[in-house]
């Protein structure tokens, strides 16, 4: 008969138990590591003074949920039960304890209360102590509210909603701002796009691998893939079991692309060796501090884990990072735009529910088995896009703050101002303004005025540049091109507004100080 290590107990045997995403823990130990990202402190149960029979108990069926659910829903529950213990000031579970928890939480989290009556049925049902029939008795007579889904995109709420088509598109041109000026390594870019244009979750695009990525030819056209792995599906217990081939465009492709021969080359440096079978199955976002301190002879026994994969911490200080260096605005809420994964699952579910999308591929495309989850995301139904007109531009503009660049009061003043090439032309021979980068660029004036390098004139005809985007805008809207195309020049025409009053102002602010000068 196995024993198993209680309080104090310090001859106690090991008892080794698998995690479902394939690590090995001891269940009689005070750190139990899950996945890659999760290990959970049991020593806190001493700490908190439980009684031997409920922190025996609490391990035990923690153990099970370990085994056989995810390592997220585990640590859901740790924190949950461990919320209890210390809102109460009890050492066990009890009908008491329990009523006068449930007395201490609002609405938005009775649902805490829902997750520990799970957990403690189960505790009942497998037969371990520390659980009384009266206090599964009582749990079973509550009628308990469940967490509150929905309401962030129902109500389209500015802080953690969907992002509107011009604050996607702020934080789009803010990131490729940042990675140019190489404020944002090529791991932050890539993996930012990532999520925004497949609308995975973040731990799906954490556990890609080198060979996720590929292409193939059909009669000379290149089509991108991407294999995700599945996440969070009733069942699945092995890391990377399942798959899910999505098409992806050409400038996400080439990002990642590039993500992978960066680390293809970190890692040729580091091991001085070079394994295209090992190289294939590395991390497409490693932990560079763990691959770093693994022997090349070690690599291949972690491959199929999570251990080398960015960790859940890592991607938060990703974010952080992503929203000290991108530069993106809400024409909403007038101020800094915060980045979240989950508003950018929201925004892609969004856009296609716009598109007259169903459920049904919603649900495909988020990588959900059911439509159950499907208004969390997005609304169920179509909604007609809104296209900026002229008279909206000069109330948006100044809180969009789309313009990027720099405005100048004299060419004099221009980076590349002595370089005829820099010159940026509304036509053939008017100018606007300056190109202050060396790179090669396509894109026409229209971009330019979204781009951090462009130096507007305080005297060019940015008005003339309006007027001759709102004609475009007319003959598509009399041609009953989609609104959908109309609108993805809404940007630019905020960012060409903007240049406007900002000549107005900084004309004003001359004159002010002219009319002083002469006085003097």
């Amino acid at each position: 008969m196995t024993t198993f290590k209680l309080e104090g107990d310090l001859n106690a045997k090991s008892v080794l138990r698998k995690s479902t995403a394939g690590y090995e823990f001891d269940e009689t130990s005070d750190e139990w590591r899950l996945d890659g990202s999760i290990q959970l402190k049991l020593s806190i149960l001493s700490e908190l003074g439980l009684g031997q029979k409920a922190s025996a108990g609490f391990r035990k069926t923690l153990s099970r949920y370990a085994q056989e659910l995810s390592s997220c829903h585990c640590q859901n529950i740790y924190y949950r039960i461990l919320h209890f213990f210390r809102t109460t000031g009890v050492k066990e579970f009890s009908a008491e304890a329990l009523s006068s928890y449930r007395a201490s939480l609002d609405d938005e989290h009775i649902w805490y209360l829902g997750v520990i009556r799970g957990f403690l049925d189960s505790w009942s049902e497998y037969g371990f102590p520390g659980v009384s029939r009266k206090t599964i008795n009582y749990l079973d007579g509550l009628t308990i509210k469940g967490n509150v889904k929905g309401v962030a995109v129902l109500t389209s709420c500015p802080y953690s909603g969907p992002y509107t088509s011009q604050e996607h598109l702020s934080l789009l041109c803010g990131l490729a701002n940042a990675y140019e000026s190489r404020e944002l390594s090529q791991e932050g870019y890539s993996f930012l796009l990532a999520v925004s244009m497949t609308g995975r979750r973040p731990v799906q695009i954490r556990h890609l691998k080198l060979c996720d990525l590929g292409f193939t030819d059909n009669d000379g056209s290149r089509s991108c893939y991407l294999d995700i792995p599945r996440a969070k599906q009733r069942g699945q217990s092995v890391f990377r079991k399942e798959f899910k081939r999505i098409t992806i465009c050409k400038d996400l492709y080439d990002a990642l692309n590039d993500q992978r021969n960066d680390v293809i080359s970190w890692v040729r440096r580091t091991f001085e060796s070079q394994n295209a079978d090992v190289e294939s199955l590395l991390p497409l976002f490693p932990e560079h501090s763990r691959l770093g301190e693994c022997a090349l002879t070690e690599i291949s026994s972690y491959l199929n884990t999570d251990y080398l994969h960015k960790t859940s911490a890592s991607v938060r200080s990703l974010r952080i990072k992503l929203n000290s260096v991108v530069n993106a605005h809400s024409e909403r809420t007038g101020g800094p735009l915060i980045i979240g994964f989950t508003r950018l699952r929201r925004t892609f579910a969004s856009n296609l529910a716009a598109e007259g999308f169903g459920p049904l591929v919603l649900a495909e495309a988020l990588d959900h088995s059911d439509t159950q989850q499907v208004p969390v995301y997005a609304r169920p139904e179509n909604e007609t896009a809104k296209v900026v007109d002229e008279v909206m531009a000069r109330v948006l503009a100044p809180l969009a703050m789309a313009f990027a660049g720099k405005l100048l009061d004299s060419e004099r003043d221009a980076v590349r101002g002595g370089d005829p090439h820099s010159r940026v032309k509304l036509k053939t021979e008017i100018g606007i303004g300056n190109c202050g980068s060396f790179r090669f660029c396509a894109d026409g004036w229209k971009g330019c005025y979204l781009c951090k390098s462009f130096q507007p004139w305080l005297d060019g005809p940015h008005q003339s540049a309006l007027d001759e985007l709102l004609k475009e805008r007319q003959i598509q809207k009399d041609a009953k091109v989609s609104q959908v195309i109309i609108g993805a020049s809404d940007r630019v025409l905020l960012a060409i507004t903007q240049v406007i009053q900002m000549c107005a102002a900084r004309k004003a602010e001359l004159q002010v100080i002219e009319g002083v000068n002469c006085y003097e």
